[in-house]
């Protein structure tokens, strides 16, 4: 009698588990974002809120501003960065009385931080009109002093 031969049943490798995959993709997709938001940022140009303080000397009363000075509460403020208006506010309705002095402030919001030449405008332009470069207005913490009078 011949030997029967029993059918050899392929053998499958072992299965490799897979559960590598997800936190992989997880971990890669989060990258992307983030260096996305990087460069998205790298990009906006920056700003900051920049704080003028006048101060107002009337030779009297610091904060009596009848003496010429009446334009000067509630004045508007526009700044311009290399010649482009880029902001504007007003002055305080009320100053601060400081004594020998009365200081009036107003607070301009998104001025960009990288141009050159910088201007403010204070009530118009019978008041005049002052420059600044970035790297003074810089130094002097985004804060604009301005003296007016005696």
């Amino acid at each position: 009698m011949a030997p029967t031969m029993m059918p050899v049943q392929p053998v499958e490798p072992p299965r490799r588990s897979r559960a590598w995959i997800l936190p992989v993709v997880l971990v890669s997709v989060i990258a992307v974002i983030g260096l996305g938001v990087l460069a998205f940022q790298a990009l906006k140009p920056k700003t900051t809120t920049v704080l003028v303080s006048l101060e107002l000397y009337n030779g009297t009363d610091g904060c009596n501003v009848g003496l010429g000075y009446n334009d000067v509460p509630g004045a508007s403020v526009v700044i311009e960065a290399d010649g482009v208006p880029v902001g504007a506010s007003t002055l305080d309705l009320f100053g601060t009385d400081m004594g020998l002095y009365c200081e009036f402030t107003a607070s301009v919001p998104s001025v960009p931080t990288d141009k050159a030449i910088y201007s403010l405008t204070i009530g118009g332009s019978n008041r005049g009109v002052l420059t600044s470069s970035q790297s003074e207005l810089s130094a002097a913490g985004w804060t604009w002093g301005v003296t007016l009078g005696d």
